[in-house]
């Protein structure tokens, strides 16, 4: 109801300046720009590189990923023994 008596009150104003009926906008075409202004507003018109998050507060949330587990000491890590495959029932990664 608001939309149509802006248009109106934009009707009224566009016959008291003289602009001709063929040159004002119809109703279909001024709800429309204010959808599309509405739309827009507070957002930013440049486009973002990269894929869009999921959620809203994916863009809050910036989860760091580190090792999965600590790097064991240099000592331990180059002796070239004992770093065998341990066997279990339960299979993982």
């Amino acid at each position: 109801m608001t939309i149509v008596t802006a248009w109106l009150l934009y009707r009224r104003d566009c016959d008291g300046t003289g602009v001709r009926k063929e040159e004002q906008m119809r109703l279909y075409t001024f709800k429309s720009y204010i959808a599309e202004g509405l739309g827009r507003s507070g957002k930013s018109l440049e486009r973002k590189k990269g894929r869009p998050s999921s959620t809203i507060a994916g863009e809050y949330e910036k989860k760091r990923r580190g090792p999965a587990a600590p790097i064991p000491i240099p000592d331990v890590r180059l002796d070239a023994t004992a770093h065998w495959i341990i066997m279990t029932e339960k299979k993982g990664r």
